[in-house]
């Protein structure tokens, strides 16, 4: 009788724990909650990796899961500013960098390395928020978001708390191991010249230490006009620019042509993982598919 009981009960509880709906905004937040709660809950992910979190317009079954969630993860209105206005007309608790606390290294927005935004730039891109929100692409703040969210999960799932717990250390003593083997395959690197599509790999490169010669462009929806083009390939030039990379979500048209005629190393760097399954397994498979590119570009 006791053994039954005792089954009932975890059954209620598995039952329980089922009926909690999280809900992550971007992949790489998703794929580190899901690690947290391996065993516990399988939270849901809203926004796919081929979407561009800046802009973006929710169908109606995605405002159903902001509805229908228990706790909403995300980065904040510097990254998916079409979240803002959603979530103010909703009574459904969320958590992003304001909640994360201090033990995030976080970083200002860069100035453009032509310093103004040319014709083709949206003046207005980054006046909403001052921080860069690519945080988690530095893993020792992938770290600090798991320590800050757990004690929300913990609250949502306290009969799991051995497990949520035993699935943090596991995570976090990867994610050092990871952090530490990356650290080794880009230390040859350091200080090479590189230059991005968009500007939002500033943490990967601070932590690397990669130097950032400058962003193609600020606002990827709009061209590259051709004063900026001209000025970019001077910048190419002049800074002895070792490799430039491009993102699976945006059009590289534009950085081929640029590019043409210049000895210019050419590769992809995935802020979302991409073309990764979504789940524990995509942020360690992310970032390590980013350090191997970079290593290859370089060498």
């Amino acid at each position: 009788m006791g053994r039954m009981s005792l089954m009932l009960l975890l059954l209620s509880q598995i039952g329980w724990a089922a009926d909690v709906r999280v809900l992550v905004s971007i992949a790489p937040l998703h794929s580190l909650v899901s690690s947290l709660t391996v065993g516990i809950m399988q939270p849901e992910l809203l926004l796919s990796a081929a979407t561009t979190p800046h802009h973006f317009q929710l169908k109606p079954s995605q405002r159903r899961q902001i509805a229908q969630a228990d706790l909403i993860i995300w980065v904040g209105s510097g990254l998916e500013t079409p979240l803002v206005r959603t979530l103010e007309n909703v009574n459904v608790p969320s958590l992003s960098l304001d909640q994360y606390g201090s033990g995030l290294s976080l970083l200002p927005y860069r100035s453009d390395a032509l310093d103004q935004h040319g014709d083709d730039e949206d003046p207005d891109a980054h006046d909403d928020a001052d921080i860069d929100p690519h945080f988690w692409l530095n893993p020792n703040n992938a770290i600090a978001f798991v320590d800050a969210i757990s004690p929300h999960l913990l609250t949502l799932f306290p009969t799991s708390e051995t497990l949520l717990m035993a699935n943090r250390q596991t995570l976090v003593t990867q994610l050092i191991a990871d952090h530490r083997r990356w650290q080794t395959q880009l230390a040859p690197f350091h200080n090479q010249n590189i230059m991005s599509a968009h500007d939002g790999f500033q943490y990967f490169e601070t932590e690397y230490g990669l130097h950032h010669a400058g962003a193609i462009q600020l606002n990827t929806e709009v061209s590259i006009s051709v004063k900026r083009a001209a000025q970019l390939r001077q910048l190419l030039a002049s800074a002895a620019v070792d490799c430039v990379f491009s993102e699976p979500q945006i059009n590289t048209k534009q950085v081929l042509n640029l590019l043409d005629g210049m000895s210019v190393g050419l590769a992809l760097l995935d802020p979302m993982g991409l073309t990764l399954e979504p789940g524990p397994s995509l942020y360690p498979a992310m970032m390590q598919a980013n350090v191997d590119a970079v290593a290859s570009c370089l060498q």
